[in-house]
């Protein structure tokens, strides 16, 4: 079987019932790609062949019955994060009744003659694959820069893509290589500095945090971005969050939340951890020049050294520590020793 086959199971496996159907397909060669263009030139031709496909400028001939099973995804996937689909439930009650009423858009894979990539319509395939039924489908001879931007338009005018679920698709097309041009049309963002503002949030919150979480259909861009601040300025924040989230993850509480309830969990043992009141001082050498800092809280202490000054206030720390302990101990109360 081959690779993107095999790839292509794994992907769909979840699907209930999923009984490949067995429709007439007429083979095609796979089309050859189209030769390197500059980004803006990419852009206009892609631009202008996905706004043939939006103002339906194709006749019922150019429509063709495929088997889902042929039909690979994307080569960016866009719909990460998701785990109950309830859009699938109520899309195959359509198809059911009413039969697919929109083709979906796929190339002929360039490397495999019997096979098909996805440019959008991936749950209508989903669909038609539970069902048993073959998927109706337009096919075009697309570029990679055309596929991805037809994918955002989709995307786009159905208005599904969670802020968190954008970001990611971002992440997607710049690991692929997309220029930012392509990238802006592609998301429907309008301007570079949005795209700049969606890299910055999975580039600074670690992406278990954000598996944990989920695609939080509800929870706008801006808010992520908060969080994302909150994980840029202090690292030892971020690495404490990851393990107050690994522990809430075991809770009956998080697992029954959805995810925008959960992102608003995570919020919140953030606001927890910045109110902690903090005390700060600092210690100076006889000559009056301040050589350390001291921060506390009722659980951290924190002490930074400065200079020559502090470097042998910490060599005369490391020797007097023993004692200090000692001291300590002998001086709790009795009731409190271990």
């Amino acid at each position: 079987m081959p690779k993107s086959t095999k790839q292509f199971e794994k992907i769909w496996a979840s699907t209930p019932n999923s009984a490949p159907a067995a429709p007439t397909m007429t083979k095609e060669k796979p089309v050859s790609t189209v030769p390197p263009k500059s980004a803006g030139a990419l852009l206009g031709e892609a631009s202008k062949n996905v706004a043939a496909l939006a103002e339906k400028k194709y006749s019922p001939r150019d429509i063709r019955s495929l088997d889902p099973a042929s039909c690979l995804p994307s080569i960016v996937l866009d719909r990460v994060l998701e785990e109950d689909d309830a859009e699938l439930e109520s899309l195959k009650d359509s198809i059911k009744s009413q039969s697919q009423q929109v083709p979906i858009l796929v190339r002929p894979h360039l490397e495999e003659p019997d096979l098909f990539q996805i440019a959008y319509g991936h749950r209508r395939v989903k669909a038609c694959r539970a069902l048993g039924l073959a998927v109706q489908a337009i096919v075009r001879d697309l570029n990679d820069e055309q596929l991805v931007i037809a994918q955002g338009k989709e995307n786009e005018e159905r208005k599904n893509l969670s802020a968190i679920q954008k970001a990611l698709f971002v992440k997607s097309l710049d690991e692929k290589g997309f220029p930012n041009k392509i990238i802006v049309e592609a998301v429907g963002a309008g301007k570079p500095p949005l795209i700049s503002k969606l890299k910055k949030i999975v580039r600074s919150i670690p992406m278990d945090i954000i598996e944990k979480i989920g695609v939080a259909p509800n929870t706008s861009r801006s808010k992520w971005e908060t969080l994302a601040i909150h994980c840029d300025e202090n690292p030892l924040q971020q690495n404490s969050l990851q393990k107050r989230i690994n522990a809430l993850s075991r809770y009956e509480r998080w697992q029954k939340a959805d995810s925008d309830t959960r992102f608003k969990i995570v919020m919140s043992e953030l606001t927890k951890k910045t109110a902690e009141k903090k005390e700060r001082g600092e210690l100076l050498a006889h000559n009056g020049k301040q050589f350390a800092e001291i921060s506390s809280t009722k659980t951290n202490l924190k002490l930074a050294l400065m200079g020559e000054d502090g470097q042998r206030f910490a060599e005369f720390l490391r020797k007097e520590m023993p004692g200090l302990v000692k001291r300590f101990a002998e001086n709790e109360p009795s009731g409190e020793k271990q």
